[in-house]
């Protein structure tokens, strides 16, 4: 078990991690992630070192089975906001300086899409396709775009 194949296993991870299922997501995430705190002026992860190994390294990680690891604290400034009658909490700088228009439209497009599969008024994607006058890729691709209300 080395550095270098730990990396290589993370950079690995990187172009699945948007694939993955929501609940594959789930218990990665509650395996990986010993505890957060939400501070007055901070938000800090804490990661267990000893499950990061196993899943960036797998089997070898069972070397490491008397080694107290510990745990990695990720921090991350942010700041509690009144927002009505309420409180926010923002993460980072706050707002950004404009909104992304084409980001804005791919995502009203996306859940467009996932609104009318799950009407259930086409039987297929290929029907709905045909219906709206657009290519079946273009629908995966925006199927793919946002999650349905049956993986949540």
């Amino acid at each position: 078990m080395t550095l270098r194949s730990s990396l290589k296993k993370a950079d690995e991870l990187i172009p699945g991690w948007v694939a993955l299922p929501w609940i594959k997501i789930r218990e990665l995430v509650r395996s990986i992630v010993a505890r957060v705190c939400v501070r007055v002026d901070e938000v800090v992860v804490s990661l267990d070192r000893k499950e990061v190994a196993r899943v960036l390294v797998g089997e070898a990680s069972r070397e490491l089975s008397g080694v107290q690891l510990g745990t990695t604290e990720l921090r991350a400034e942010a700041k509690l906001r009144r927002a009505g009658k309420g409180i926010r909490l923002i993460v980072g700088g706050g707002r950004s300086a404009k909104p992304d228009r084409q980001m804005i439209a791919l995502l009203s497009n996306a859940y467009a899409t996932r609104d009318a599969l799950m009407s259930g008024r086409d039987a297929t994607i290929d029907a709905m396709a045909q219906r709206l006058g657009v290519k079946r890729d273009y629908l995966s691709v925006q199927r793919r775009g946002v999650r349905t209300g049956s993986e949540n």
